[in-house]
């Protein structure tokens, strides 16, 4: 087990450009569109997730047919080593969220179709048929206006080693913190149970950890590496954030982008910034 001040470690995830901007304008007019999908119920797959599964596939499949483009594989390469098997069904569901916000379901029509061999006649699985009408409202235009930027003390650290950073912000936010691990998971920095929520206004640069906030960052590499990459993740929003649900202030790579992407696409920017550590020679 790692041993971190705060149970700190993170690897790095390939995401948006450090102080990338969200949506910011008025939201475009909502427009209803029929989608449909289908889902093979294979292994062990309860009904509980088979319904979910092809609910959100026909979403995906409304707004598809409503923005012209296809949405199923834009956080295709997102590093995902152990939640591998689920990355598919979280792939749709965010990159559908970027395209397009669904306001509004109606008509909703589910049928189940047994399938057979064709051989034998033995029945192999079942497969989910769902439609509905989906109201759709296309993400708003991004605001450049609203960003956020990080700099770290280094990018290159040994193990134990105290990692400190500064935040800057163009406009008034509220600041979450995150590392990315090299475990695949993502931990909470800020807000934790020394320090609450953090307030940061612009033209005022945030050196943190703060010497009040009465603990360190002290990443070390996982159990027999030599070296690990990883990464922080600032998270700037315009209104107070309650954090993503987490057991002990960590969470998967899926739980925190689901978290994220909820995330109403006015309110929040981010940056990003890896470092690599170093483990010390005994």
């Amino acid at each position: 087990m790692r041993a971190f001040a705060l149970a700190l470690a993170f690897v790095c995830l390939g995401g948006m450009p450090a102080g990338a901007a969200t949506a910011a304008a008025a939201a475009p007019t909502a427009v209803w569109q029929r989608g449909e999908a289908a889902y093979d119920v294979k292994g062990n797959v309860s009904d509980e997730q088979a319904r979910k599964e092809v609910q959100l596939r026909a979403r995906s499949n409304a707004i598809e047919l409503l923005m012209g483009r296809v949405v199923a594989d834009k956080f295709v390469n997102m590093t995902m080593k152990r939640d591998q098997k689920k990355s598919s069904f979280i792939l749709r569901e965010l990159s559908a969220s970027v395209h397009g916000l669904v306001v509004d379901v109606g008509e909703e029509r589910w049928s189940f179709k047994p399938i057979m061999d064709r051989q034998t006649g033995a029945f192999l699985y079942t497969q989910y048929l769902y439609s509905a009408n989906f109201k759709v409202a296309p993400p708003p235009p991004p605001d450049l206006t609203f960003g956020v930027e990080l700099k770290l003390s280094t990018t290159n650290i040994y193990a134990g080693d105290a990692l400190r950073f500064e935040v800057d912000v163009t406009k008034a936010a509220h600041l979450m913190v995150f590392n990315l691990a090299a475990d695949d998971r993502v931990n909470i920095i800020y807000p934790n149970r020394f320090t609450g929520a953090i307030l940061a206004t612009p033209g005022h640069t945030l050196k943190l950890p703060a010497a009040d906030h009465k603990f360190e960052i002290t990443p070390y590499t996982l159990e027999g590496h030599a070296m690990d990459a990883e990464s922080l993740r600032v998270i700037a929003t315009r209104n107070p954030v309650k954090p993503p649900p987490s057991k002990d202030g960590s969470l998967s790579i899926i739980e925190f982008m689901r978290w994220l992407y909820a995330l109403p696409p006015s309110e929040w920017s981010e940056a990003e910034q890896s470092y690599t550590i170093v483990a010390r020679k005994p």
